[in-house]
């Protein structure tokens, strides 16, 4: 019995990822009245099959979540503890920004659909980071109520990086399937595994210092006069509950 829940449970989240993907073909007033129709279900679906915990945990967070957005409560504790986080790192003073939470997540695209859109002040390009300043990847398409989110990832998003504490600076790129290289960097530079790559002002793209990922692996091409390096995505192991869309740099 519990297989065939399971079973049951995966069939129903591959056809809703289906049916958000086939969206795309829609005009985006039609794809965002389906948002406004599903996010209840989209957020329970995603939060369903996003941890693993038990069953009854699961359902009980479930049930939790969806009558904290009917009633229009201000957050879980654990997200007051992520604001916390936030606050900390003095993100209030650095920018202005909309909370924002996610509601579906597009592997095959590497992007996430988010529940803030054009009515809310979201714009194409604008950043969204975690709590903790880690880049999650940046706004692509804007609708009404929602916004889908280019992450790190996207074979379509690169920009500038540097790595903490040393002279290294390069390209961050996606490579799609959630993973990202770190390119462009001087064979004379001491690149090493475990570095810290952050964004920087170059290209105007991202704030400064946001957290992107840690160096995995080094590579080397004798007739290119640069180094390379894969990426772990530091957003990978962030909970990603509560996102913050930034507006304005300060």
């Amino acid at each position: 019995m519990q297989f065939s829940s399971l079973r049951s449970r995966a069939v129903l989240i591959s056809l809703i990822l289906i049916l958000v993907v086939s969206l795309n073909l829609f005009s985006s007033s039609v794809r965002n009245f389906f948002y406004s129709l599903t996010s209840p279900a989209l957020s329970f679906f995603w939060e369903k099959g996003s941890g693993g915990e038990s069953e009854t945990e699961l359902l009980r967070s479930q049930v939790h979540s969806l009558v904290q957005r009917l009633v229009s409560l201000e957050g879980t504790e654990e997200e007051n503890e992520q604001l916390r986080k936030a606050l900390n790192l003095k993100i209030p003073e650095k920018f202005e920004f909309l909370e924002t939470h996610i509601l579906a997540r597009d592997p095959g695209e590497d992007s996430i659909l988010i529940d803030v859109g054009e009515k809310q002040g979201v714009k194409s390009g604008m950043p969204v980071i975690t709590p903790s300043s880690v880049l999650i990847g940046k706004v692509g398409e804007v609708l009404e109520d929602f916004s889908k989110v280019l992450l790190v990832s996207h074979p379509e998003v690169s920009f500038d990086g540097k790595v903490v504490g040393k002279d290294i600076s390069g390209l961050v790129k996606g490579n799609g399937r959630f993973g990202a290289a770190f390119s462009l960097v001087s064979k004379e530079k001491s690149l090493e595994k475990g570095d810290i790559v952050v964004t920087t002002k170059l290209g105007l793209v991202f704030p400064e210092n946001l957290l992107v990922g840690e160096v995995q692996s080094l590579s080397s091409n004798p007739a290119d006069p640069f180094q390379s390096a894969t990426l772990f995505l530091l957003s990978e192991q962030e909970n990603l509950g509560l996102f913050f869309v930034i507006t304005t740099v300060k």
